[in-house]
Formats: structure tokens, C-alpha cells, sequence
């Protein structure tokens, strides 16, 4: 995330991770600026590995302490909600009996 909401996700990350392991902001630093450098060069190579890297550590986060959870959860929705530009879609289907539910928020259509 290369914008002004950085400062706010970088702050309720780090104060979620040291609930689960030791201080994050550096490390949440380095890799910010490694995303944006790597973005800027269109390396989505880099990109992709920074993702594996922090999905491993939240995921070892989540596996000790799986409170964290709703937490988490929270964070993430605060999170989507500040930053500009993002769409937000919410769907609610009920199926009865033997109906089917297809729902579509984006993308792709495929009709049958």
C-alpha cells in the first residue's frame, strides 16, 4: 500500500503482531518499501514473494494464538474502508429446497 493510509495500516498491524510475536514495524517497513520499489518497476515477482512471506507469518501468528482471529479481521475491514478507490460489494443469497444461488459482484459474467 503506497499511499497516505499506509501510516494507519502500518500502525493497527503492528500493534496486532506484537500481540502474537515481537515488534513488526521494521519489518512492516522494509517491506513497504520493497512493494512500492517493486511496483514501480512492475516486478510482480517480488511482489508475490512478499506476499507469501507475510501470509506464512500470520498464519504461524494465527496457528499459536487463534484469538487473533476476529482481530485481524477487524483490522482488515478498517483497513478496506480507508482506502479510496476500492469497491465495496455486499451480497446476501438465501437457497430453499433445491434452488441453486449464483451470484456475480465483478468481472467476468458467465451465463447458463
Amino acid at each position: 500500500m503506497a499511499t497516505e493510509a499506509w501510516g494507519n495500516v502500518r500502525e493497527r498491524f503492528s500493534g496486532w503482531f506484537k500481540q502474537g510475536t515481537a515488534d513488526a514495524a521494521p519489518l512492516l517497513d522494509e517491506s513497504h518499501s520493497t512493494l512500492v520499489e517493486a511496483n514501480s518497476s512492475n516486478d510482480a515477482l517480488t511482489a508475490d514473494e512478499l506476499r507469501l512471506e507475510w501470509t506464512g507469518r500470520i498464519r504461524r501468528i494465527l496457528v499459536k494464538n487463534p484469538e487473533l482471529a476476529h482481530e485481524l479481521r477487524e483490522i482488515a475491514r478498517q483497513t478496506l474502508n480507508d482506502v479510496p478507490g476500492i469497491d465495496r460489494i455486499e451480497m446476501h443469497a438465501h437457497a430453499r429446497d433445491h434452488g441453486r444461488v449464483i451470484q456475480q459482484g465483478k468481472g467476468t459474467q458467465i451465463n447458463f
